[in-house]
């Protein structure tokens, strides 16, 4: 098993160094954690003595707690982690919550007691209060895409709401006055503050959501599917369809062109995740990147500092913001007139 010298050799540095990134980064320079966190993860090196002896004895599990596998966001959650905890040498197990509050404890419970140290999960049926409390029976718990200020240093969290603000603002920005919402009804919490994120901003812009035109589906392509094709039936016309996730868009795409549509030139489409979908899709998705990969391995790096007791965790959480990725499903609209011609 490395040892903190064969890390201190392959990053050029001294074992001083070493032992400063692994327990106080913040008092050394970017480039040198960099290079010395990236020698950590070529050796596989585990710096804590009880640590390694854990996973010398083959006793590290962290387990992964999701609504269902066959959706390529979680499938991509599943994917990151497995990745990242086999470098350090970390088993992992996967259980599923199907969207619903008992089970999602249920599955949290079981896989602590099938000897999981640390247990991720990505709720979408349990509130923030009902996840402080499972935090304080399962004190390895790690929570994505919550920000929870009791545990906020075992929170990953995600800004839903500015990712969607931001979609609507390049949309409205750039010429489209009727925008169509597909949202989600099997994941609320997200669904809920992505809707406030597109309602704030036609606010901010002195405009109102035509209520009429927000469609909920399941959210994956069939879901989208769906919801494009009650929009279809609708007179309102719109110039823009806006997704609650990028299997949903693709869904809407796929039921626009069945019915003649051109996109984007005669309706545009944005999605949101910015999953390999997006850009394997025709045309490639305009969508908010949201940085899951990032988030993955982060959780694994804060599950496995609580089970080696390094207590280096960040005490106000970790918090990603999104990004507008564009592509080639939307387009400017010159005039509002335009639209749908």
């Amino acid at each position: 098993m490395p040892t903190i010298k064969d890390v201190a050799r392959l990053a050029n540095v001294s074992t001083a160094t070493v032992s400063r990134v692994v327990n106080t980064p913040e008092h050394v320079t970017l480039e040198t954690k960099l290079k010395v966190q990236q020698a950590i993860v070529d050796l596989k090196y585990i710096p804590n003595a009880n640590a390694r002896q854990l996973v010398k004895d083959d006793k590290v599990m962290i387990g992964v707690v999701l609504s269902e596998l066959s959706d390529p966001f979680n499938a991509t959650i599943v994917h990151e982690v497995e990745h990242f905890a086999r470098q350090l040498g970390i088993q992992v197990l996967v259980s599923t919550g199907c969207s619903n509050k008992s089970k999602e404890i249920q599955a949290v419970l079981r896989l602590q007691a099938d000897g999981c140290n640390s247990v991720i999960i990505y709720s979408v049926a349990l509130s923030d209060l009902e996840l402080l409390q499972l935090s304080k029976e399962v004190k390895g718990l790690i929570v994505l895409n919550r920000f929870i200020s009791d545990i906020a240093s075992r929170c990953l969290s995600f800004d839903n709401q500015a990712g969607a603000a931001l979609a609507t603002e390049y949309l409205l920005s750039n010429g489209h006055q009727n925008i169509a919402i597909v949202s989600a009804n099997n994941k609320p919490v997200d669904a809920k503050k992505r809707l406030n994120g597109i309602k704030s901003t036609f606010e901010k812009h002195r405009r109102q959501l035509n209520q009429t035109n927000i469609e909920y589906g399941e959210s994956n392509f069939w879901g989208g599917y769906s919801c494009a094709e009650q929009l279809l039936k609708k007179t309102q016309t719109f110039s823009a369809v806006l997704c609650f996730n990028d299997s949903m868009a693709v869904g809407v795409i796929a039921k626009l062109r069945q019915a003649g549509i051109c996109i984007p030139q005669q309706i545009s489409v944005v999605g949101f995740d910015d999953l390999v979908i997006a850009q394997k899709c025709e045309p490639p998705l305009t969508t908010i990147h949201y940085p899951v990969n990032i988030m993955a391995r982060k959780a694994v790096e804060v599950a496995w500092n609580i089970i080696s007791q390094q207590n280096n965790l960040n005490e106000s959480g970790y918090q990603y913001f999104p990004v507008l990725k564009l592509r080639s499903s939307t387009q400017t609209i010159v005039s509002p007139h335009n639209e749908n011609n």
